[in-house]
């Protein structure tokens, strides 16, 4: 009977102490990925936390800026267009309704303009799936990384006409990269230092431009259009044989512009022939996030600046249309040195002397831009 009345009491006293062992949520570690972004600039935040109680929500809110979440516990958040002290917080809430905050009180800073390469930047390219990364720039004999976080010299390269960047992610969500240069009708791969090689395109005549689609690489030449297997490094050429100025691969849409107008890839993987309002020489192409499509075109001699095919009534100043374009996170078009931030084109005074050749935003929404005498330059 003793040892019955012990076992009861250890009982009791081992449900006490685990009941007051109980509480609610604790955050246990937060992260930033840039605690002074510039206006514009894309950041990731991180609040993880240890609870009793499961399931867990995990709240965002922010005093300006747009937040990219989805109740996780992290959350992208775009800064604002005005330099100033944000807050974004985030709440975990247990099965109890119990909860704790971690703030982010972030500093907002202008955008100043910087020079990255002094000479010999030759083409730019990006890997869109990264939310927060940079872009990677061929020089004259080398391939440079560009991102808010620093620079770094990859320790290869050629004088590439063309560069395309894959994705591939480990299982620890850290995602390694594939660099491919085009040069003539060879196209060079990197992975690692002791990880290179080259494959060719049979019947490619000089290569314009080159963007990868999962394990496709759309190879766009002179002579039409070319689908490369990054897997058995074979190249083979489309029904498009028109000059392919540029290419664009989202989620949804794949694009090619050429000579004869805009080529969109259908889902059955073949390519669909222009159609009005896409029949005009295109040089280049990008998407929005409202799925309108935007482009360079050749009209009636001159190139303009077009939205779904149709040429805006408004245009960058004449002869400074070129034949590169991209849209920034908080919208803007950005064609060379000018953007549209929809009613009008506009310059940064830094940028009024400067003759630029190409610009690309970055996906965490730098812009970078390319002189004519290889330059290059962040903002």
């Amino acid at each position: 009977m003793r040892q019955v009345l012990y076992f009861c009491i250890i009982v009791i006293v081992a449900a006490f102490m685990y009941g007051c062992s109980s509480s609610g949520p604790e955050i246990s570690y937060v992260n930033i990925s840039d605690a002074a972004p510039v206006t514009g600039q894309r950041i990731l935040l991180q609040a993880n936390s240890v609870v009793d109680y499961y399931p867990i929500r995990y709240v965002w809110t922010a005093s300006g800026g747009e937040l990219e979440e989805d109740g996780r516990y992290w959350a992208y958040w775009i800064a604002p267009e005005t330099p100033d002290n944000y807050t974004v917080t985030c709440t975990v809430i247990d099965d109890n309704d119990d909860q704790e905050t971690a703030f982010f009180n972030i500093d907002v800073g202008q955008r100043e303009k910087e020079a990255l390469v002094d000479q010999g930047a030759l083409c730019l390219a990006k890997y869109r799936n990264d939310k927060i990364s940079g872009v990677w720039a061929s020089t004259n004999n080398d391939i440079w990384y560009f991102s808010s976080s620093g620079e770094s010299n990859i320790g290869w390269g050629d004088e590439f006409t063309a560069i395309a960047i894959q994705g591939y992610s480990s299982y620890y969500y850290y995602t390694y990269h594939t660099i491919w240069g085009a040069k003539g009708n060879e196209i060079y791969y990197y992975r690692a230092s002791d990880d290179t090689g080259t494959m060719t395109c049979g019947g490619c005549e000089t290569i314009n431009t080159m963007e990868v689609d999962g394990s496709t690489l759309w190879v766009g030449a002179n002579n039409g259009l070319y689908k490369c297997s990054t897997a058995t490094y074979t190249c083979d050429p489309t029904d498009i044989t028109e000059q392919v100025y540029d290419l664009y691969a989202g989620e949804d849409l794949t694009l090619a512009a050429t000579s004869t107008g805009v080529y969109s890839l259908d889902t059955d993987g073949t390519w669909n022939e222009p159609e009005a309002p896409y029949t005009e020489i295109t040089y280049a192409i990008t998407v929005d996030k409202d799925s309108n499509i935007w482009s360079v075109i050749d009209d009636g001699g001159s190139n303009k600046v077009a939205e779904n095919g149709e040429a805006l009534l408004n245009q960058p100043p004449d002869g400074d249309v070129i034949t590169s374009l991209d849209i920034d996170l908080l919208g803007r078009i950005w064609c060379g040195k000018y953007y549209w931030d929809g009613t009008g084109w506009n310059v940064h005074p830094e940028f009024a002397d400067d003759v630029i050749k190409e610009s690309m935003v970055s996906p965490e929404g730098l812009v970078y831009l390319r002189s004519t005498s290889g330059v290059l330059f962040c903002w």
